[in-house]
């Protein structure tokens, strides 16, 4: 019996009839299919097989009119790099919806609803807080020297998730958008600590333990760091600085906290035979030392003239 025909397209078609009514060749559908998982059917045809696609299943976005904008042009008119709108559009953070994803270039409105999608992050704000060093501009964070292209874009997907809030906005383009400069270190740094196995350079894992350099050379030979060697120097591992930092505390971060100075918090330490851990290697004068963490409340204690059993000293 012949099939009736209606004004509903038929679902499951072939790659050719898939090509046709989208405008594209069967090697593009191939690619398509396999690349974003479009679900299909197997039928017996005599004695051969057909696989036919679900077209219900596969999301192409029909073509509008409107101009078509190379990479590295688009990339401009966002105030990102070339190589950062590609990767953002690959993740479907950019989304495609004017144009078929199989297309190359970029459509003008979808340029522009990405172009808003991050005006409307953060309002207007006065130019003279530009100035300010708590913030940084979007436009040094997409177009920075300071990682790769994955990072990039795994920071300015922190932005769109506002898990790296916008603050504000001074000139009213993407550039001008500002973040938190203490908020984009930490994601900077943790982007690189993961191209990098998990570890920190020296100078982070110092900032991490509130100590200088010296300290981390010397927890590393007295193996309370683990480290893994570079060609330069070595990386510390992050899963041993979280273990040191759950078991002691620097004396510098206390002082901080305080308002005191770590040399005067060390002597209290020696006066009342508090145990510390500390740092010095050959034939540097600077040390800095550690006191364990539980131990905190106590040296506030003593340090506030209120005297607690005394201890056996400890220092290594």
């Amino acid at each position: 019996m012949r099939r009736l025909r209606t004004d509903q397209p038929e679902r499951f078609i072939s790659k050719a009839a898939f090509g046709r009514r989208y405008g594209i060749d069967t090697r593009t559908v191939a690619r398509f299919l396999e690349d974003f998982g479009v679900p299909s059917r197997t039928f017996r045809w005599g004695r051969s097989e057909r696989k036919l696609i679900d077209s219900a299943a596969a999301r192409l976005s029909p073509t509008r009119p409107g101009k078509i904008y190379r990479v590295r042009q688009a990339a401009a008119m966002i105030g990102v790099s070339g190589g950062l709108l590609k990767s953002l559009k690959a993740s479907g953070d950019f989304e495609v919806n004017h144009q078929l994803r199989t297309k190359p270039g970029f459509h003008e409105l979808d340029i522009e609803a990405f172009i808003q999608k991050l005006k409307r992050l953060g309002p207007s704000i006065n130019p003279a807080v530009l100035s300010s060093p708590k913030y940084i501009r979007l436009e040094i964070v997409a177009r920075g020297w300071y990682g790769s292209v994955a990072a990039k874009a795994n920071i300015v997907r922190a932005v769109l998730l506002r898990e790296l809030p916008v603050v504000g906005n001074v000139d009213g383009t993407v550039a001008g958008l500002l973040v938190s400069y203490e908020g984009f270190q930490r994601l900077a740094h943790d982007e690189r600590a993961r191209a990098n196995g998990e570890t920190r350079t020296i100078a982070e894992a110092a900032r991490q333990l509130e100590c200088n350099t010296s300290s981390i050379r010397r927890l590393v030979e007295l193996e309370l760091l683990r480290a893994r060697p570079t060609p330069k120097a070595f990386r510390v591992t992050e899963e041993s600085i979280a273990e040191f930092k759950k078991r002691y505390v620097s004396l510098l971060s206390i002082a901080r906290t305080t308002s005191s100075a770590s040399w005067a918090l060390q002597n209290i330490c020696k006066r009342c035979n508090l145990p510390m851990l500390v740092a010095r290697q050959q034939g540097k004068k600077g040390s800095q030392a550690f006191i364990r963490a539980e131990q905190r409340q106590e040296l506030f204690c003593l340090r506030s003239g209120r005297r607690m059993k005394p201890r056996s000293a400890e220092v290594v």
